[in-house]
């Protein structure tokens, strides 16, 4: 008998994630993204710094919750953290 691997798939459809900075100050650092990750694929986000890469890590990882639209890990919608998602900050 061949052993089955689950099919994992992250979908993010047009979420936009909005924060406040120290100075009070409204920042859009996603607006409109968009993406599917399938099983076996291997994806790098790359870009400057304030691009929303590490907006979108904590959000996949349930750490944050976006205001407009859908984040989906295998059909379920992400809302809070969980043992299969994750990621390893870069500094503590």
């Amino acid at each position: 008998m061949v052993e089955q691997h689950p099919q994992h798939e992250l979908v993010a459809a047009d979420i936009t994630r909005i924060y406040r900075d120290d100075l009070g100050v409204d920042v859009c650092a996603l607006e409109h993204f968009t993406i599917t990750v399938k099983n076996g694929e291997i994806v790098s986000l790359v870009g400057p710094s304030g691009c929303g890469k590490s907006t979108f890590l904590r959000l996949v990882a349930g750490l944050d919750l976006p205001q407009q639209g859908v984040l989906l890990y295998d059909g379920q919608e992400i809302t809070q953290p969980h043992y299969e998602r994750g990621f390893v900050f870069q500094e503590a």
